[in-house]
Formats: structure tokens, C-alpha cells, sequence
């Protein structure tokens, strides 16, 4: 009687290397895909936090009876939301537009201050003053906020975009009678 032949009990070398370059290839075609999705998340997440801190801004000013003012750095990576009040905001006192007060009328600075620094290069930058420079957004106690210009005037609203690396942005409107602050544009990616 004959003997079968035994199956092998693994791969050849062959195969496996085979396999390994059939999975490189696919995986190569794949990134690019994989990695606009993840900017565009990043960008989401990014609005996202944006909205939320203008909005607990303008809830901290209701709250604490003080107004709030938010600025963002020239180059548009990071922001910070603090009472409107000269110890916060040292830079700007005796300017259009700073703040009026050193202190809050019970004789405190306190408040909150918050600061937040865009991660995977996001950029916030207003759509409506090229640059921003000198553009305040002060968010009152009333629910309220003041949208002062470079010129000292006021605005309705301000158009903050948050854009990524890819070319891809996303609009918050700040409303000055209501204050709030919504996401605007539905940019499909």
C-alpha cells in the first residue's frame, strides 16, 4: 500500500512574501484616503471645540456678571477667553476697544481664563477683517455680545474660519444680539 503524502504544515517563503506585497500595495493605496479623512476630522473636532468655548464664554459672562473677551493670536493657532478686565487683558488697556475696568465690582479680578491651542495645524482666522488685527469679540452678561472692528464700530456678527493644511475650512458665526455662536458652513471634503 501506498502512503499519502503528508500536507505541509506552514508556508513557503515565497508565499509569504508574496502576501506581504500584496498587503504594502493596498496599504499604500489606501493612505491617502485614510489621511484626508483624518484631517477632516481633526478639522471637525476643531470647530467643534471652538463652538464649545465660545459658547462656555458667553455662559461664564452670564454666569459670573462680568463680561468675557475672547482673541486669538495673530497667527491664528491658539485663543484665549478671559474677563474683560485690564489685569486679564494688560496688553490692551487704553485701547479702542479694551477692556474698561480693572477689576470687577465687588473689588475681584477673578472669573476664569481658558486658553486653547489648535492641534494638526488648524488656523482660526476671521473672515470678516483680513488678519483680524484689532478685531474684539466681548461676550456680556446680558447673553450679549460686542463685536468691535478694527475701526472701534460695531458689527452684527463675526465669521471665525477655522481652516486645515488641506484647504479645508469650516465658518462659526458669532452673533452679537444673541451671542451665540453656530457652526455655518457644511463644506463637503
Amino acid at each position: 500500500m501506498r502512503q499519502r503524502p503528508r500536507p505541509r504544515a506552514g508556508f513557503t517563503l515565497m508565499e509569504i512574501l508574496l502576501v506581504m506585497a500584496i498587503i504594502a500595495v493596498i496599504a499604500a493605496l489606501a493612505f491617502p484616503s485614510f489621511d484626508a479623512w483624518f484631517q477632516t476630522q481633526h478639522l471637525l473636532e476643531g470647530v467643534d471645540t471652538l463652538r464649545t468655548d465660545l459658547l462656555r464664554a458667553r455662559t461664564r459672562a452670564m454666569e459670573d456678571g462680568l463680561p468675557y473677551r475672547f482673541a486669538w493670536e495673530p497667527g491664528g493657532t491658539s485663543y484665549r477667553i478671559a474677563p474683560d478686565l485690564t489685569d486679564h487683558w494688560p496688553e490692551l488697556a487704553g485701547l479702542a476697544g479694551g477692556p474698561l475696568f480693572a477689576q470687577s465690582a465687588d473689588g475681584a479680578s477673578g472669573g476664569i481664563v481658558f486658553e486653547e491651542q489648535f492641534q494638526h495645524n488648524l488656523r482660526l482666522t476671521p473672515a470678516s477683517v483680513l488678519g483680524g488685527e484689532g478685531l474684539f469679540i466681548i461676550f456680556q452678561p446680558d447673553g450679549s455680545a460686542r463685536i468691535l472692528g478694527p475701526d472701534g464700530m460695531e458689527m452684527a456678527h463675526v465669521d471665525l474660519i477655522v481652516s486645515n493644511a488641506q484647504q479645508q475650512e469650516r465658518t462659526v458665526r458669532v452673533r452679537a444680539v444673541t451671542g451665540t455662536a453656530a457652526i455655518l458652513s457644511r463644506n463637503r471634503f
